[in-house]
């Protein structure tokens, strides 16, 4: 049985920095933005359905795709960039309000940040789906618990690298470049790192690698319909010690969430009793 170096162990988990920094930005400053822009208190939590819905949808199917493909690295890389392009649009939406204050302006403004706001947590999904998986796909059975240990490692440095940058600056439009930008170096990093199409092969699938390909190749069309099928089978088929697993992640999400979505409008408007107004003193206690 082969013994992966510390290397190999830990490239497939750099690219998790940029999940760590994506989610931590978001949680961090996505509120507080919404809430400037005008949207309601009850609009902001539809728009934070996205995240919930875009991985029950996101992450099976990329999955799934991913399996089918053989392939990972087209899916990290999409997701990279989609999540770079839309972050961005997201924080300069304040450009098109600027343009003349009118309501139709503004409204605009505010349509173009919950569709980007959207889109970036799907590209994010897509981008963070296939991650894991790389470590299935490259790392022995023996040693993928301590190649998995090193996401938490990596997504906690993420998530400082977001809120410590948030300490030096309070501009929306920084924060969330560099955010994109650390996603996107932190993709390539894994790209280069770690090698690709070991998908299936790690457990001698190489015959299912060859019959998809040519099954996609040739009837292109029936290809997400495979993947909701597979996805089905996977709900259908599922352990009963998996649900169990699934259980306390359920109920952490309950109580995580909520804090991670709306702890920095909290702290912002009743402790430090500031407002999400521009240009006035309360915005600055708010930031």
């Amino acid at each position: 049985m082969a013994t992966h170096s510390m290397s190999d162990l830990v490239a497939p988990s750099i690219g998790w920095v940029g999940t760590g920094v994506a989610f931590c930005v978001q949680g961090g400053y996505g509120t507080p933005f919404l809430l400037e822009l005008g949207l309601t208190a009850d609009a902001v939590n539809y728009v934070w359905l996205a995240g919930p819905i875009s991985g029950i949808l996101a992450q099976p199917l990329v999955g799934t795709l991913s399996d089918r493909l053989g392939r990972r690295k087209p899916f990290i890389l999409f997701g990279a960039i989609t999540s770079f392009i839309t972050m961005n649009i997201f924080a300069n939406v304040k450009l098109i309000k600027d343009l003349d204050h009118s309501l139709a302006t503004t409204n605009l403004a505010a349509w173009v940040a919950i569709i980007t706001f959207w889109l970036s947590d799907f590209c994010i999904n897509i981008y963070m789906a296939p991650l894991r998986t790389l470590v299935t796909d490259n790392i022995s059975s023996h040693q993928q618990m301590d190649a998995m240990s090193w996401f938490s490692v990596f997504g906690g440095i993420g998530g400082v690298a977001a809120f410590g940058l948030g300490s030096i600056t309070s501009n929306v439009r920084i924060i969330y470049f560099v955010g994109s930008m650390l996603i996107a170096l932190s993709s390539i990093a894994t790209m280069v790192m770690v090698r690709d199409g070991q998908t299936l092969r790690a457990v001698g699938r190489t015959d299912a690698i060859d019959r998809d390909k040519r099954s996609i190749s040739r009837n292109s069309g029936q290809l997400l319909w495979t993947a909701a099928t597979d996805i089905w089978e996977g709900i259908v088929q599922c352990p009963i010690y998996v649900w169990k697993l699934m259980l306390p992640q359920f109920l952490m999400g309950c109580a995580c969430v909520p804090l991670w979505r709306y702890g920095t409008h909290f702290y912002g408007e009743s402790i430090f009793h500031g407002t999400v107004t521009e240009d006035n003193e309360g915005s600055e206690a708010y930031n």
